[in-house]
């Protein structure tokens, strides 16, 4: 049987040590709406987003499983940004199980590890 959101996207967004209490959190509510519509017109479903301290985590599902796709999101997350934020993706295959897809995220750039996981 198929499954229907065959992958999972966990990400990771830390805050640089330096902002201040209001700065943090104007980044995080900016970074929250942000990121739900670009998620969203991109095909998330079922988007959780949790403040934790310096960072915000998040998570959604996704009906695809490609690289094609997860470059459209690393480029659209790393655009949003700032200089002193920095985030990470974790793309799962949850029908095989068999690879994880990794970013690191700076503002506009990212970079990138596939691994595979042996049976």
């Amino acid at each position: 049987m198929a499954t229907r959101y065959p992958c999972e996207m966990y990400g990771q967004i830390f805050y640089s040590p330096e902002l201040s209490y209001n700065d943090l959190y104007a980044h995080e509510h900016r970074l929250v709406d942000e990121l739900t519509e670009f998620l969203n017109t991109n095909g998330a479903v079922h988007l959780d987003f949790t403040p934790d301290g310096d960072s915000l985590r998040f998570q959604c599902e996704l009906d695809n499983y490609g690289e094609d796709l997860f470059h459209d999101l690393a480029d659209g997350i790393s655009a949003m940004l700032a200089e002193d934020i920095e985030g990470r993706l974790l793309f799962v295959d949850k029908a095989t199980l068999g690879v994880v897809h990794v970013y690191a995220l700076g503002h506009e750039h990212w970079q990138e590890a596939a691994i595979g996981i042996p049976r």
